[in-house]
């Protein structure tokens, strides 16, 4: 799961496709209430900006 300010999005979706060879989820973060994302900082994993996306595995 990667954390994205709206600046680093498409570098998040670029990393995520390239590490996983598939297309992730993407959430607003003000949509998403995770168990995960209460352990971490809410930050984007690229800047430590304010998080905008959650960007995770697609879940079936």
């Amino acid at each position: 799961m990667l954390l994205a300010c709206q600046e680093h999005l498409d570098r998040a979706l670029d990393n995520f496709t390239e590490k996983y060879h598939e297309p992730p989820e993407m959430f607003l973060m003000s949509q998403v209430i995770d168990e995960d994302l209460s352990d971490m900082p809410q930050v984007c994993h690229y800047c430590g900006r304010e998080a905008v996306y959650v960007v995770k595995k697609y879940a079936d």
